[in-house]
């Protein structure tokens, strides 16, 4: 399920991200402004209702999430049908970027177990990434 198809429930939406905001997730607190603005224009804000999908397992992988706020619950089932919880997440951490980086489709589901507001990065728009994470790797020394 794609931030097109998420968009589609009632339980989403988009707001805008700004260079503060995105300072505020650890991951990018080190950018310089320019590479921030660029990043801010890439990535699509979201605010999700709990119990939302934001996407299944064998969904094609066409973004990868920051969390700005709330969490996210990683989970597969069982073969008995059971959900198994692999990971809960929070405040500055990202998930999805697997489906980007080998191609396969999303081996989880990926669920908001508490109200949050999330940053996609869509997969058009990866190519950008590298060059603000080379731009942060170079301040951090």
């Amino acid at each position: 399920m794609g931030i097109a198809a998420i968009l589609d429930r009632r339980s989403v939406a988009f707001l805008q991200m700004t260079i503060d905001t995105l300072r505020q997730v650890p991951l990018f607190e080190s950018l310089d402004n320019e590479a921030a603005g660029e990043l801010c224009h890439l990535l699509e804000s979201l605010d999700c209702k709990k119990g939302a999908f934001l996407f299944r397992a064998g969904d094609q992988g066409d973004a990868w999430y920051l969390i700005e706020r709330g969490k996210v619950r990683i989970c597969v089932r069982t073969t008995q049908g059971h959900e198994l919880t692999l990971t809960e997440l929070g405040r500055g951490d990202f998930f999805g970027e697997m489906a980007l980086l080998d191609g396969q489709r999303r081996s989880a589901d990926a669920v908001v177990a508490e109200d949050a507001r999330l940053a996609g990065i869509p997969m058009r728009c990866c190519v950008i990434v590298p060059r603000a994470t080379s731009t942060w790797r170079k301040q951090r020394g």
